[in-house]
């Protein structure tokens, strides 16, 4: 009996010096976060659903490890299954209280999960924390503009210009809460300022056209609303930006990344990704259409046929599968058969620009040049902003020698992309044939810094420098 009470109190001394210390056992005895499962009324892409199940078995191994609740998360945002993202970021946050990405994406999930006043205070406490980050401040603005505080957005916004100038970002949100504190000439400069920098920027484009309603300038505001069809807000980068869009697997996602490849030119990365959503997706008409532009981009025109005929035996009536066949009989040297295919993708959509310009590219390339002008004016009349449009108006009122017109053409060209490498070249070419050698030269310098290995660069320098 003595001997264990002597025990007992051995082990009660022993457990008080333990808890006494510093290291306490509480984190070793208490439950591992809960990981976050997909909601099962949900129906996921294959793809995306064998990533999630990846990061789910990373954070149930680890899981008082906040980056693979986080991650976790990251696959769940990046594939807009918003509640799943909000609650992983959730127990990221508990884990890690003092790590800023947690904390902002936390937020964004938080919002587009609905709950817009949760949201906008944890992007105050934010902002107040890190007053230097300017997505951080972007969002905030953001969120202010969503609940009516529209002077504190101003000032978010103004404190993104004052971290991020280069950008647009800042100058769109600061005339977006300079008009809804109806200050529609403050919110022109500044939304002016935004469509110099991105004149792809349809939000800012959109509310420069409320703009300029307030300001009584009709004709400019019916132009720049039309550029803001479709408008989206564009969010500057933060530090895991980039990862999720990597994680971005699903078929919507997966198109968008593959055009953004295709526009960045590298049709290779494209097709190897369209080709991974043909698999999964041999009835998507839009995957067989995408794969085939990128096929068509790498020159390989017999797979692209292939693939269209088939869209179009899915489905007859999709417009943009007779452009893209167009495309592919311009580049197979068929002009009569690429203009049927453009008049087919219009008497599908008799106004949408792309089908237009197909059919004024055509034209132009069988030499029916009073045609095709008519088809490039009424392209442009349904979309200003289409840069090529103008350059291949340019070039055709060239071979017209009607050089004013042509030089306006450029000039909007240039306006709108300051990169048009054709347009440079179509100025050159007017100064020269009107006499103005100087100007001549001065284009097709800045063409050089565009494109120096285009042969038209070398044939043009020594027709310029042989010339008096």
């Amino acid at each position: 009996m003595y001997l264990k009470k002597k025990q007992l109190a051995l082990l009660v001394l022993a457990l008080t010096l333990i808890l006494a210390t510093k290291f306490s056992l509480w984190p070793m005895l208490r439950a591992s976060p809960p990981v976050v499962h997909p909601s099962a009324e949900r129906t996921l892409d294959p793809d995306v659903a064998a990533l999630v199940a990846a990061k789910v078995a990373r954070a149930e191994k680890h899981p008082r490890e906040a980056s693979a609740h986080g991650d976790l998360g990251l696959v769940y945002e990046a594939n807009l299954l918003w509640e799943e993202a909000r609650d992983s970021y959730a127990e990221a946050v508990r884990l890690a209280p003092d790590d800023p990405g947690w904390r902002l994406h936390l937020a964004i999930a938080t919002r587009q999960a609905g709950d817009f006043e949760g949201a906008l205070t944890m992007l105050r406490t934010l902002a107040e924390q890190y007053p230097d980050d300017a997505a951080v401040q972007q969002r905030l603005g953001e969120a202010l503009l969503e609940h009516g505080d529209f002077a504190e957005a101003e000032a978010a916004f103004r404190r993104v210009i004052a971290r991020s100038p280069e950008r647009p970002h800042g100058y769109a949100g600061l005339g977006d809460a300079l008009l809804q504190q109806d200050r529609p000439a403050e919110a022109a400069e500044a939304l002016e300022r935004a469509v110099a920098m991105a004149p792809d920027y349809r939000a800012a484009h959109y509310l420069l056209g409320q703009a300029y309603q307030r300001m009584n300038r009709p004709e400019e505001a019916a132009r720049e609303r039309s550029l803001g069809v479709d408008a989206g807000r564009a969010y500057l980068p933060d530090a895991l930006t980039d990862r999720v869009r990597a994680y971005a697997v699903n078929l919507t996602a997966r198109l968008q990344r593959a055009g953004e490849y295709l526009n960045a030119g590298n049709p290779k990365k494209a097709v190897e990704l369209l080709t991974k959503a043909y698999k999964t997706h041999p009835e998507n008409v839009d995957v067989i259409n995408n794969l085939a532009v990128a096929l068509l981009r790498m020159r390989r025109t017999d797979e692209a046929r292939r693939l269209l005929e088939r869209a179009r035996t899915l489905d007859d009536a999709r417009f943009s599968t007779y452009l893209n066949l167009s495309s592919w009989a311009m580049q197979a040297g068929r002009p009569e058969q690429a203009l049927a295919f453009a008049d087919s993708a219009l008497a599908r959509a008799p106004t949408h620009p792309q089908a237009l310009f197909a059919r004024g590219q055509t034209l132009a390339r069988l030499g029916r040049l009073p045609e095709a002008l008519d088809a490039l004016a009424e392209t442009l009349r349904r979309d200003p902003t289409k840069t090529e449009a103008h350059a291949l108006s340019g070039d055709l009122l060239f071979r017209l020698k009607r050089y004013e017109e042509a030089e306006t053409q450029y000039r909007e060209a240039l306006r709108l992309d300051p990169n048009m490498f054709p347009a440079e070249v179509g100025l050159a070419r007017i100064a020269w044939v009107q006499g103005r050698p100087e100007e001549a030269r001065a284009a097709l310098a800045r063409a050089r810094t565009l494109a120096p290995d285009h042969p038209i660069i070398a044939r043009l320098s020594r027709q310029f420098q042989e010339s008096p």
